[in-house]
């Protein structure tokens, strides 16, 4: 995998609690990361029917959790009328548990309203890529005789991966940055914020904060619609030509970031 992702493992069950005189089942649905998710249903499934939970459950089986936990996930709610009589009413019964028990669902509920006040998943791009990306952008400018850096940044600006070609201005160490960053802020490229500006005079005020450049050569890495890191090459002669050059930088990956 060429993206780092945080995998995640999906956990579903149902308990059944009463509600005055009637039985209310609830679905559960965890969404938790791979760890944390194998580690609970492998705690569900070993359940010891015997030592666990109390007769009549006991009585049932091994096959009445079956329900409960399937391959991490379960879609038959419990009922009565069960047609296999494989529901289990975890409401009645999470009195007898063993502590341990209820310490991992308990865990896993917590994990789970983390998980869904909306923490963010992102996606990174590998070291080796970034600067395979920014190797690209030199030897692109380079064939056409043109002393150029290249400098690769994540989805927050920060610089990830930086090359001076044979013969580059110092200056362009801070321009090339300069570029990803205004690209990765702006999630556009650069080229679109100077034709941008000739209509919306007001977006140059803008460029006076530290680090944003209203110059071609700044160039957005998407996967999908999100914006993971931007390119910014400079040291041709023209924001056209470092645009192109950054291009040739995405080009490499492109294809790799899945």
């Amino acid at each position: 995998m060429t993206v780092a992702r945080r995998s995640v493992i999906p956990v579903e069950f149902w308990v059944q609690v009463s509600a005055g005189f009637f039985p209310v089942p609830l679905k559960f649905s965890l969404a938790l990361p791979a760890g944390r998710g194998l580690a609970v249903a492998a705690a569900l499934r070993d359940l010891d029917f015997r030592n666990d939970f109390a007769p009549p459950l006991a009585r049932q089986g091994p096959g009445a959790f079956e329900s409960i936990v399937r391959k991490g996930r379960t879609d038959d709610p419990p009922a009565d009328d069960h047609p296999d009589h494989r529901s289990c009413r975890l409401g009645k019964v999470t009195r007898r548990m063993k502590p341990s028990l209820l310490s991992v669902l308990c865990a896993a509920l917590l994990v789970s309203q983390a998980h869904a006040q909306g923490l963010l998943q992102t996606h990174r791009i590998p070291a080796d890529l970034a600067n395979q990306a920014v190797a690209a952008v030199v030897a692109k400018c380079a064939s056409q005789s043109y002393a150029e850096t290249g400098v690769l940044v994540d989805a927050d600006g920060v610089q990830q991966a930086a090359l001076r070609g044979d013969r580059a201005g110092a200056h362009t160490l801070d321009s090339a940055f300069s570029k990803a960053y205004t690209a990765a802020s702006f999630k556009t490229e650069t080229t679109a914020l100077v034709e941008r500006s000739k209509t919306v005079p007001v977006l140059v005020n803008l460029f006076k904060l530290p680090h944003l450049l209203l110059l071609g050569g700044g160039i957005v890495i998407k996967v999908g619609d999100e914006v993971v890191g931007a390119i910014g090459a400079s040291g041709a002669p023209g924001g056209d030509l470092d645009d192109a050059c950054a291009h040739a930088g995405l080009d490499k990956i492109k294809d790799q970031l899945k």
